[in-house]
C-alpha cells in the first residue's frame, strides 16, 4: 500500500495555497498526501514587527519541530522565511520553480504622484513591516512615513484599501499565486535589479528529515537545479552576512548566457542608506569580497558627467558611505529655435537633454497628446517628471535588442527623433526600413572650455560627447576603473588607449551605483 506523505503547511491562504500546490505536484507522480496545519509563533504575533520578534525562523521553526518529532513528513516554506541552515536531522529536499521575483508596490489611486521616483505622494504613509524593504523606501524617497504592517496577503490589502496605509510593498509572488483582485489600486512591479528582493524570493523550499529516503527520492523528481543554482548563491550571500532572514539585505542572482549577474543591497538597519552592488559575470569565489565591501564600504572619490539635480540618489548613497562624488556635464548643449512640429504618431527620446531641450523649444506643445518612448529609466524619470509616463522604456545595453523591441511595436506609424549633433543614430537605423521616422535636430553639443582636470577612483561618462569633451583636454588615468552605457560608448572610451571599462545595462542613477561598488569585487 502506498504511503500517504503528511505535509505541514501554515494556515494562511498563500501558505494553503503553497501546500495545495505541492499536493498536486505529488499527485501528478501518483504519491498520496494529506495537509496539516500548524501555527507558528509569526502567526500569532501580528502586533509586532518582524525585528520585535525574538528568534530566527519564526514562522517556520514549528513546521520543524513537527518534522523532527515525525508528526509531518514535509513542510512547505516560502524559501525567504526560511533560515539558511537548517536544524540537525533536517535538509531541504527540493526547491520549487520561481515565481516573479520582484516586490509589488500597491498604491492608493489618490496617493499616485507619477512623477516622482517610487510614483507616490509627497508625505505617503507606505506599509511595511520589513527593515529591507525600509531601508530602500527612505533611500529612494526620503519624504515618505513608513508604518509597520502585519498579517497575511489579503489582510495586508483590504488595509490598504481600508485608508490605513497609502500604499504598501508586497512580495508579487504571493499575489500572484492568491490571484487577488487589484482593479482599484495603482499596482506596480518593481524591477528586482532595482529594488532589490529578499534572497529566495518566489521559490517554495520543501523540508524533510535528512534521513527519509523516501521522501527524498521522491523530492528529487520534483527538484528544479537551475533554481538551485541562482537562489543558492543568494542564500550563501545571506548566510555570510550571519543574520536572519529578516536582515536588511536583498540579494538576487540572475543567469545569462551560462554567468550570474548579482544585485545585493545590504544596510546596518532599517534606517541606514544601504550600499548598492551590481556585479555582472559574479565569481562565486567572489562572495567574501562581497560580504566584506557590503560591511566596510570603501571610502571612494567618483566621478560623474551628468549635472549635480540629476544625480541625487547617486549622491545621497557614495556620500552617506563616506565617499566624495563630483558631478557636472562636460558639454555644453545650444538650444535650436522653435520650429513647426511634422505630423508624427509618437516620439522617441533618446537621452535627458533631448527631452528638455525638445519641450523648452516646444513649451505650448499638449503634452496629454504625445505618446512617447524612451531610451534608459534615466530618460524615462525625466518624462514622469513632466507628467509624461512612456509607453516604451528600452532598459538593455544592447541598442540593436532595444532597436528591435522598439521595432515590433510599431505599426505603419511616423516616429519622431529629437536629436543633438552627432547622435547615435543606431535606433533609427534598425527601423527606418519599416516605418517612417521624422528627426529635428533640437540642440548642438560643445565641449565646455577649460575643464579642471579630475582625480578620481571612478569616473561615470554617460555619453561619447562627454569622454571626447573631455579626453580633447586631459589625458585619461589608466589607473582608474570607467563605468559608461552601451557599447557604443565604451568604444570612444577604449579608443584613448582605456581598458578598464564596465558597461551599464541601464544607465539610470541605481545601476550605475551598483556598478561603481560591484567594480571593487
Amino acid at each position: 500500500m502506498q504511503k500517504t506523505i503528511i505535509i505541514g503547511s501554515r494556515g494562511s491562504d498563500l501558505a494553503l495555497w503553497q501546500a495545495n500546490f505541492v499536493k498536486q505536484q505529488l499527485a501528478e507522480i501518483n504519491i498520496p498526501s494529506l495537509i496539516e496545519i500548524i501555527t507558528t509563533k509569526g502567526d500569532i504575533s501580528h502586533h509586532l514587527s518582524f525585528d520585535k520578534i525574538e528568534g530566527k525562523g519564526f514562522f517556520t521553526k514549528e513546521l520543524e519541530d513537527a518534522l523532527l518529532n515525525k508528526s509531518v513528513d514535509l513542510a512547505v516554506h516560502s524559501l525567504k522565511d526560511l533560515p539558511t541552515e537548517s536544524p540537525e536531522g533536517l535538509t531541504i529536499g527540493a526547491l520549487s520553480y520561481r515565481e516573479d521575483p520582484s516586490e509589488l508596490l500597491l498604491i492608493k489611486k489618490e496617493a499616485f504622484d507619477p512623477t516622482s521616483i517610487l510614483s507616490l505622494k509627497k508625505g505617503a504613509t507606505v506599509g511595511t513591516s520589513s527593515a529591507r524593504r525600509k531601508s530602500m523606501l527612505v533611500c529612494l524617497q526620503d519624504n515618505l512615513a513608513i508604518k509597520d504592517l502585519r498579517g497575511n496577503v489579503p489582510t495586508r490589502i483590504n488595509k490598504l484599501k481600508d485608508g490605513q496605509y497609502d500604499a504598501i510593498l508586497l512580495a508579487a509572488a504571493g499575489v500572484n499565486r492568491l490571484k487577488i483582485d487589484l482593479s482599484d489600486l495603482i499596482s506596480i512591479p518593481l524591477n528586482p535589479k532595482f529594488f532589490v528582493p529578499a534572497p529566495g524570493q518566489g521559490v517554495l523550499g520543501l523540508q524533510c528529515r535528512s534521513n527519509d529516503v523516501f521522501v527524498l527520492e521522491i523530492l528529487k523528481k520534483m527538484h528544479h537545479q537551475d533554481v538551485a543554482e541562482t537562489v543558492g548563491l543568494e542564500r550563501e550571500i545571506l548566510n555570510k552576512f550571519e543574520g536572519g532572514c529578516h536582515m536588511p539585505v536583498g540579494v538576487f542572482a540572475t543567469k545569462n548566457r551560462g554567468n550570474i549577474d548579482l544585485f545585493v543591497r545590504k544596510s546596518k538597519d532599517a534606517d541606514s542608506t544601504p550600499i548598492f552592488i551590481n556585479k555582472y559575470d559574479f565569481s562565486t569565489e567572489n562572495v567574501s569580497q562581497l560580504i566584506n565591501t557590503c560591511n566596510n564600504p570603501p571610502k571612494i572619490s567618483v566621478f560623474i558627467s551628468r549635472e549635480i539635480e540629476r544625480v541625487t540618489l547617486f549622491k545621497k548613497v557614495i556620500e552617506a558611505h563616506e565617499g566624495s562624488v563630483l558631478a557636472h556635464s562636460c558639454i555644453s548643449y545650444i538650444l535650436k529655435n522653435e520650429v513647426e512640429l511634422p505630423k508624427f504618431d509618437r516620439i522617441f527620446f533618446s537621452s535627458p537633454s533631448t527631452v528638455n531641450a525638445f519641450f523648452e523649444i516646444n513649451s505650448s506643445v499638449d503634452r496629454n497628446k504625445l505618446v512617447c518612448d524612451a531610451i534608459g529609466t534615466g530618460t524615462a524619470y525625466v518624462l514622469k517628471k513632466l507628467g509624461i509616463t512612456p509607453e516604451f522604456i528600452g532598459s538593455d545595453s544592447d541598442i540593436e535588442k532595444v532597436g528591435n523591441d522598439y521595432l515590433q511595436l510599431l505599426n505603419n506609424q511616423t516616429v519622431l527623433f529629437p536629436i543633438g549633433n552627432n547622435s547615435h543614430r543606431t535606433v533609427q537605423q534598425i527601423i527606418e526600413n519599416h516605418v517612417n521616422i521624422i528627426e529635428i535636430e533640437v540642440l548642438t553639443k560643445t565641449s565646455r572650455p577649460n575643464l579642471e582636470k579630475i582625480s578620481a577612483d571612478v569616473f561615470v561618462f554617460t555619453s561619447s560627447s562627454n569622454i571626447n569633451a573631455y579626453a580633447q583636454q586631459h589625458t585619461l588615468s589608466q589607473k582608474a576603473t570607467y563605468i559608461v552605457p552601451g557599447a557604443k560608448t565604451a568604444s570612444t572610451l577604449r579608443s584613448y588607449g582605456v581598458e578598464n571599462v564596465i558597461i551599464a545595462k541601464n544607465p539610470d542613477e541605481s545601476e550605475l551605483l551598483g556598478l561603481v561598488y560591484g567594480s571593487f569585487l
